[in-house]
């Protein structure tokens, strides 16, 4: 039957939806997310069925995950246990329909599934409740104010205690930037908003299973700012990150930085924004970044006087797009001329002509390691400044 599952996964998703089955404006989760989950669990279940045992609540941690997020959407729990039945009879109908043996065999699968379906509720009801149960006793708007106090320099312990929450000592700043998913890019502007607010909602869950509570953690335009009590190691760091960008249906990048204490709060959170924003800049591959990730592209594009200074001696090279991507790529490629045509896909001639001719406007001596130090910092200058916004944009100024 394992084989059959894609189209088992479908003829679930048919039975919960109804007539709503083939409209157009179903939610993205509910035509990616969910028939994945269903494919998953049944496949767990038939495996188990297979080798004759019974499946375990270990087993389910994706459920257990999704509860999470579904409970952070305002989905009511019997929506999630029409799922759960719908599961159940779609695999309890195909099996009867294909068996061929005795009684005993239908009765011994149909227990298994009894077995499956009843733990998988359990599970996903004991996540669900937790994770409602934590947003009825804390208040969101509190922590976000505790998260922005800290970020910002302003005074937070006397103001936590109050309330009975104790501040860790020490935080890892966590600067996540969330691309938009299928429903965002899909919507009307109307609509936009709301499926927005609905990502940010799985992606709070996501960060409120992976973390201790009190979760302190505040939008800042286009990040989502956390404050993780301790050192974050990196395998925790790559698993916030996956669990994030699997609720949030849509690419996550993450910076990390460590804040020894309260007061180095809101440069760790200024440090993580810079990591996430370079990474960007530069099209760099990995997801999950800390300052060792992004030290040289970091160190060659800081905003100073002399950067600009290098920049505008530049400008008119930059400006000319066929010599800004040559020399772009003539800096990627170590300064080897063969490798950049082959990036370019032109003549090594061809680059040479270039070379020479964006010396002639920008007064560089590009055969020099001055005046290729001085490139690769113009480029990376400018490269970081068309990048998203900078933490000066993205920080609010204390009050």
């Amino acid at each position: 039957m394992e084989h059959d599952v894609p189209r088992l996964a479908r003829a679930v998703i048919v039975e919960y939806l109804g007539p709503r089955a083939s409209d157009a404006t179903v939610p993205e989760l509910l035509r990616t997310t969910a028939p994945h989950t269903v494919r998953h669990f049944m496949r767990l279940f038939l495996r188990a069925a297979a080798q004759g045992r019974e499946i375990a609540s270990e087993d389910l941690i994706l459920l257990d995950e999704r509860a999470r997020e579904r409970a952070a959407e305002g989905i009511q729990f019997d929506q999630m246990l029409t799922a759960h039945q719908a599961m159940a009879a779609v695999l309890l109908a195909d099996f009867q329909q294909r068996f061929r043996g005795d009684a005993a065999e239908l009765g011994a699968f149909a227990a298994l599934l009894q077995q499956a379906a009843g733990r998988a509720m359990a599970v996903s009801l004991r996540a669900f409740q937790e994770a409602a149960q934590a947003a009825v006793t804390e208040d969101p708007e509190l922590l976000d104010e505790l998260a922005e106090d800290l970020i910002s320099g302003r005074p937070a312990v006397a103001r936590a205690a109050v309330q009975g929450i104790r501040l860790p000592r020490d935080f890892t700043a966590l600067a996540l930037f969330v691309d938009q998913d299928t429903d965002e890019r899909a919507a009307t502007p109307g609509y936009r908003t709301a499926a927005s607010n609905r990502k940010n909602r799985r992606v709070r869950a996501a960060l409120a299973a992976e973390l201790p509570h009190p979760l302190l953690a505040t939008d800042q335009g286009a990040y989502v700012l956390v404050l993780a009590p301790g050192t974050v190691d990196r395998q925790q760091l790559h698993r916030i990150q996956g669990r994030i960008s699997r609720a949030a249906l849509a690419p996550v990048r993450l910076g990390a930085a460590r804040a020894e204490d309260h007061g180095a709060v809101p440069a760790a959170a200024r440090t993580a924004v810079e990591i996430v924003r370079t990474a960007a800049a530069f099209d760099l591959p990995d997801q999950v970044l800390e300052l060792a990730d992004v030290a040289v592209p970091w160190q060659l594009s800081r905003d100073t006087p002399a950067a600009r200074l290098l920049t505008e001696r530049f400008a008119p090279v930059l400006r000319n797009q066929d010599l800004a991507a040559t020399l772009t790529a003539f800096v990627q490629n170590d300064f080897d001329r063969r490798r950049t045509a082959q990036a370019q896909a032109v003549h090594p001639n061809t680059v040479d002509n270039r070379l020479h001719r964006a010396a002639r406007l920008c007064g560089a001596d590009l055969t020099t390691s001055a005046g290729l130090l001085a490139l690769a910092v113009a480029l990376a200058h400018h490269r970081r400044t068309d990048a998203q916004p900078s933490s000066a944009q993205v920080f609010r100024d204390p009050a």
